[in-house]
């Protein structure tokens, strides 16, 4: 599976190398705005249901004496605000970074397809004698799309997830490193499991997608 990625990240343009390792970095900024956001509702949750904790020798309470604010109720209401506007900022950064990557797996898919359709062009005339046109029809119109529905997009979104996930195990770890480490044991364990499951069903299926394309 790895190989296959490379070698499907060396057919793509230098351009498009260029825009999908850009746009990693932007997945990452994504990630580091969801986890933030994520990790700002606990203490906020908590504040609400105990503004004591003010009172108290905590991170909030010295943020609270440094903020210059003097009524308790006042510095929730802001706090509460820096935390919507911390979610807003995530959400909306992951809107722009999904379409971001939706379209770039887009145009990715349709450039291989026009690409692989010039290379049947270019060829010399014998080599379409001994070619059924049928199949290479299937290689641009059906094969080019199941490349970038089932390759490329998905490529992208588990990226963005598995970074997110590993920002969220860190501040886990962090939290609570024995329920972290157990939690993330078991889902991988499960993953693997899964993944042998399913991977000859999805092979056998793929398959027969190939040939239900061509036949039709």
């Amino acid at each position: 599976m790895t190989s296959k990625l490379k070698e499907l990240f060396f057919l793509i343009t230098s351009e498009q190398r260029r825009t999908f390792l850009f746009l990693q970095l932007l997945v990452i900024i994504m990630s580091i705005f969801e986890v933030v956001g994520i990790a700002s509702i606990a203490p906020f949750m908590a504040l609400i249901s105990d503004i004591t904790l003010l009172e108290d020798d905590n991170f909030l309470a010295t943020l609270f004496t440094n903020s210059g604010i003097d009524n308790p109720q006042d510095f929730v209401f802001y706090v509460g605000v820096l935390v919507l506007l911390l979610l807003t900022i995530g959400s909306v950064l992951s809107m722009y970074t999904i379409w971001l990557l939706t379209s770039f797996g887009q145009k990715t898919g349709i450039s291989i397809g026009n690409r692989l359709f010039e290379f049947y062009l270019n060829k010399p005339w014998l080599y379409h004698t001994s070619k059924n046109s049928a199949s290479l029809t299937k290689q641009i119109s059906s094969e080019a799309n199941r490349v970038t529905n089932g390759i490329i997009l998905p490529f992208m979104m588990l990226n963005s997830k598995v970074i997110t996930g590993i920002f969220i195990s860190l501040m886990l770890l962090l939290y609570d490193p024995l329920v972290a480490l157990t939690a993330l044991i078991i889902f991988i364990s499960l993953y693997f499991i899964l993944f042998r499951l399913v991977r000859l069903i999805l092979s056998t299926s793929g398959k027969k997608v190939s040939q239900a394309s061509e036949e039709r």
